[in-house]
C-alpha cells in the first residue's frame, strides 16, 4: 500500500518530467466584448484584460531583453554555409562568433552563452536576409546546372533513340525489299515469257502478212506477162519487159524523199514568211523615225532662219549706222579745209599754223582728225564687208550641210552617218559661230559709235588750237 505522500510525490515527479521533455505554452483567453456576441470587439475591454493578465509587460520585457534565443548547434546549422573563412574551427560556438563577427553586428546586440546565443529584435532578420539571397543564388545555380545536365541527357537519349530507329527501319526496309524483290523475280520471269510469245506471235504475222504480199506481187506480174503475151503474139516472151522488185522499191524511197524535201521547204517557206513579217515591222519603225527626222530638220530650219533673220537685222542696222557716219564724215573734212578766220588757201593755212619747230602741210594734214577719222571709216566699212560675207558664207554652209542630212534621213543617199549625231554636232558649230559672230558685230558696233562720237570731239578740240594759234 503507498500512502498519500509517496503517490503525490510519484505524480510530481511525473509532471516536473513531463515539463522537462516538453516546451510549455501559455495560452489566455481574451474576451472581444462583454456581451458575448460574434462579430463585436471592444477595445477598451480587450486593453484591459491585456493589462490584467501582463502580456504588454511580458512583450515589453522581451522586447528591451533577448528574445531571440537559439543554440549555437542550431544556429551552426542555420548560418554555417553563410561563413566565408573556412580556416574557424568546427565548434558550434566558434561558428556562431564567427559568423557574428562576419556580419558587423555591434556586441550589445547579442550575448553569448555556453549552450544558446541571445539575439535582440531585428538581428536576426539581417542573417535570415542573406540567408535567402544566398539560397536565392545557390538555387539558381543549382537550376542552371540541372537544366544542363538534363539537356545532355535528353541529347543523348534522343541521339540513341534515333540510332536505334534508323536500325530498326533500315531492317524493315531491307526485308521489304528481299520480299519485293523475290515477288518480282517470280512475275519478271512469267511476264517475260508472255513478252517473247506475243513478240513472235506479232513477228510471224508480220512476217506472213509480207510473204503474202510478195505473193501477190509475183501473180500479178506473171499476169501481166501472159495477157502480153496474149495481146502482141509475135514477140518473143524474152521481149516482154517485167519490172524489178529492186526498182519498185526505189520509187517507193524516191516518193518519201521528196515528201521529206516538200516539208522542209514548206518549213522554210513559213520561216522566211515570219522574216518577212519583221522587216515589214523594222520598215515601218524606220519609217517612223525619218518622219521624225525630217520634223526635227523643219523645226531647225525654221528656227535657222529666224536666228539667221535677226542676225541680218542686226547687220543692216550696223551697215545703216556705218553709213550715216560716212556721210557725216564728209562734210566735217570740207569744213576743215577752211578756217574760220578767212585762211582759203594751203599757204594761208600752212603759214597760220606753222611752229616754232617747223612743219610741213602733211604733218598738218596727218594731225586733222578729219583724215585719221576717213581712214577709220575705212577700216570700218572693210570689217563690216568681211562680216557680211562671212555671214552669207556660213548661212550657205549651214543650208548645205541640213540638205545633206535631209537626204541622208530620206534616204537619198547611201551613207553610213547617224542623222541624231550630225544633227547634235550642226547644232553645236551653229550655236558656236553664232556667239563668236554676235561678239565681233557687238565690237564693230562699238566701234563705228566710238568713231561717231570721238571725230566730233576731236573737230571741237583740233578747231580750238587752230583759233588759239591764229590768235
Amino acid at each position: 500500500m503507498q500512502s498519500v505522500c509517496t503517490k503525490f510525490k510519484g505524480q510530481l515527479f511525473k509532471l516536473l518530467h513531463q515539463l522537462e521533455n516538453t516546451t510549455p505554452h501559455f495560452i489566455r483567453c481574451i474576451k472581444p466584448n462583454a456581451k458575448q456576441h460574434p462579430g463585436v470587439y471592444e477595445e477598451d475591454l480587450v486593453l484591459q484584460q491585456l493589462r490584467c493578465c501582463g502580456v504588454l509587460e511580458v512583450v515589453r520585457i522581451s522586447r528591451s531583453g533577448f528574445p531571440t534565443r537559439m543554440t549555437h548547434l542550431e544556429f551552426s546549422r542555420r548560418y554555417g554555409f553563410l561563413l566565408v573563412d573556412t580556416n574557424v574551427s568546427q565548434d558550434p560556438l566558434s561558428i556562431s562568433v564567427a559568423i557574428l563577427q562576419q556580419f558587423n553586428l555591434l556586441p550589445e546586440m547579442y550575448q553569448v552563452g555556453y549552450t544558446k546565443l541571445y539575439l535582440r529584435t531585428g538581428q536576426i532578420g539581417k542573417l535570415e536576409e542573406q540567408r535567402k539571397q544566398l539560397l536565392q543564388g545557390i538555387l539558381g545555380i543549382q537550376k542552371c546546372f540541372r537544366g544542363c545536365q538534363a539537356r545532355q541527357y535528353f541529347h543523348e537519349v534522343k541521339k540513341g533513340v534515333t540510332t536505334l530507329q534508323s536500325f530498326i527501319r533500315g531492317e524493315n526496309a531491307r526485308m521489304k525489299y528481299g520480299s519485293i524483290a523475290k515477288n518480282y523475280a517470280v512475275n519478271a520471269s512469267q511476264t517475260v515469257d508472255e513478252h517473247l510469245a506475243a513478240i513472235i506471235c506479232l513477228q510471224s504475222a508480220i512476217r506472213g502478212w509480207l510473204a503474202q504480199q510478195q505473193l501477190s506481187d509475183k501473180c500479178k506480174l506473171k499476169r501481166r506477162s501472159y495477157e502480153n503475151t496474149k495481146r502482141k503474139p509475135g514477140k518473143k516472151i524474152s521481149e516482154v519487159k517485167i519490172v524489178p522488185q529492186e526498182q519498185v522499191e526505189a520509187q517507193s524511197s524516191i516518193l518519201a524523199e521528196l515528201q521529206k524535201r516538200v516539208v522542209k521547204a514548206e518549213a522554210a517557206l513559213g520561216q522566211k514568211e515570219e522574216e518577212n513579217a519583221s522587216l515589214r515591222e523594222q520598215l515601218q519603225h524606220s519609217e517612223r523615225r525619218w518622219s521624225e527626222y525630217e520634223a526635227r530638220m523643219k523645226t531647225m530650219e525654221e528656227m535657222w532662219q529666224m536666228q539667221m533673220a535677226s542676225l541680218q537685222a542686226s547687220l543692216a542696222a550696223a551697215r545703216k549706222s556705218l553709213a550715216a557716219d560716212n556721210t557725216a564724215g564728209q562734210p566735217g573734212k570740207l569744213d576743215s579745209s577752211t578756217s574760220p578766220h578767212g585762211c582759203d588757201s594751203e599757204d594761208n593755212l600752212s603759214g597760220g599754223s606753222q611752229t616754232p619747230g617747223g612743219g610741213t602741210i602733211n604733218k598738218v594734214f596727218g594731225a586733222i582728225p578729219g583724215f585719221r577719222a576717213g581712214r577709220d571709216n575705212n577700216g570700218s566699212i572693210n570689217v563690216v564687208n568681211s562680216l557680211a560675207k562671212e555671214f552669207e558664207q556660213r548661212t550657205q554652209n549651214f543650208e548645205d550641210d541640213a540638205r545633206a542630212l535631209v537626204d541622208v534621213s530620206a534616204g537619198q543617199s547611201a551613207s553610213t552617218i547617224n542623222p541624231d549625231q550630225e544633227i547634235r554636232k550642226l547644232k553645236l558649230r551653229f550655236e558656236t559661230w553664232k556667239k563668236e559672230y554676235k561678239v565681233r558685230l557687238w565690237e564693230t558696233k562699238a566701234r563705228v559709235h566710238k568713231l561717231r562720237h570721238g571725230d566730233k570731239k576731236s573737230c571741237r578740240k583740233w578747231w580750238g588750237r587752230i583759233s588759239a594759234r591764229a590768235s
